[in-house]
């Protein structure tokens, strides 16, 4: 179970991996994906010759391109802000981290999923000399969105050290592209459609894998984490009550006024008078501290 050390401020259900665990759960991941891309690959290949496969790898890169731009390694140090806010108990602080990150990663996204979907056939004339393109960019244009989306609660859950969410959903993701591109595919060129359309029908299963993979991380999201900042609030209001009692001048004097007090001084040493007169010193300033106040 993952435990803020404040008070329970965040309640969660996950259970955090240590280091290697959590690094063996990106390998075997990845390898996973490695196979079903190959998977993904060779028939669709096959399918749409080297041609269509060309206008496919082109679309592909101007996608690439825009999603470098949105994210540009903000999902890394968003789990590296909230691991460090998690780990000195300000959940508060993580809370904050995770929302601004979130509205960040969505006007990002949507900005380049609308230049992406506004202007297909300018991106495919500049970028990459290819109009046939067009349609394909079009139909990847969504997937900026949303990829942006799910990078926020994949650092969200990679900040809390669990691994598995984001692995589960990139698995996911790679499962629905290869079933939706495939059979988009297959049935627009049965049906008798031009190359461009049954380029932009594979490719649209990127869409489909992000859109999946979004769902999967917003349900896991919802279920296991969820910020208590109401407890939080609380929690700080007690503390900042407890420091102003514990340093107030009231309880100052009351100290200066017992080291005052402890016995007579004309038999002391020299150094317990010393105290004695710097204690008579606190005394008088702990007064003036104390109408100051009031």
């Amino acid at each position: 179970m993952i435990r803020c050390t404040n008070g329970g401020l965040l309640v969660a259900k996950a259970k955090e991996q240590n280091y290697l665990h959590g690094a063996a759960i990106m390998t075997a991941g990845v390898i996973i994906m490695k196979i079903l891309g190959a998977l993904y690959k060779i028939p669709l290949g096959n399918m749409l010759g080297d041609d269509g496969y060309g206008l496919f790898l082109q679309a592909y890169y101007v996608y690439s391109l825009f999603l470098t731009l949105a994210t540009a390694g903000f999902p890394v140090a968003l789990s590296r802000m909230i691991s460090a806010a998690q780990t000195c108990g300000r959940q508060l602080q993580a809370r904050r981290t995770y929302q601004v990150a979130w509205w960040t990663f969505f006007v990002l996204g949507a900005v380049c999923s609308t230049v992406m979907f506004i202007f297909p056939d300018w991106l495919a004339d500049t970028l990459i000399h290819s109009p046939d393109a067009a349609l394909s960019i079009q139909a990847l244009a969504p997937a900026v969105l949303l990829c942006c989306i799910t990078s926020t609660y994949r650092g969200l859950t990679q900040g809390y050290g669990n691994m598995k969410p984001t692995t589960v959903s990139q698995i996911l993701e790679v499962l629905a592209k290869v079933a939706a591109g495939l059979a988009l595919a297959a049935y627009l060129l049965k049906a008798g459609y031009d190359k461009p359309v049954a380029v932009s029908g594979a490719i649209f299963g990127v869409t489909v894998g992000s859109l999946t993979a979004l769902l999967y991380m917003l349900i896991y999201k919802m279920r296991n984490y969820r910020f208590d900042t109401l407890a939080e609030r609380g929690h700080n209001i007690q503390k900042s009550a407890k420091h102003r009692d514990t340093h107030s001048p009231r309880l100052c004097c009351v100290g200066a006024y017992k080291s005052h007090r402890r016995g007579p001084l004309h038999d002391a040493s020299p150094k317990r008078r010393r105290i004695h007169l710097f204690a008579r010193e606190d005394v008088v300033r702990c007064l003036r501290e104390g109408a100051d106040a009031l």
